[in-house]
């Protein structure tokens, strides 16, 4: 998915975002991390304003 915002922060082409959708009965919270390091990623305010 593209993000200008991302993008616009410098961080490459902008194309580094995911949707999932998360199956019935799966228990909260869940860890998202990066795949090259394993570092997790938070959910920013701006994420979670898009999410809603």
């Amino acid at each position: 998915m593209y993000r200008e915002d991302v993008r616009d922060a410098g961080f490459g082409s902008g194309c580094h975002a995911f949707e999932f959708t998360l199956p019935e009965g799966v228990a909260l919270p869940v860890e998202v991390r990066r795949s090259t390091d394993g570092s997790q990623l938070v959910q920013t305010d701006a994420a979670a304003a898009r999410a809603a």
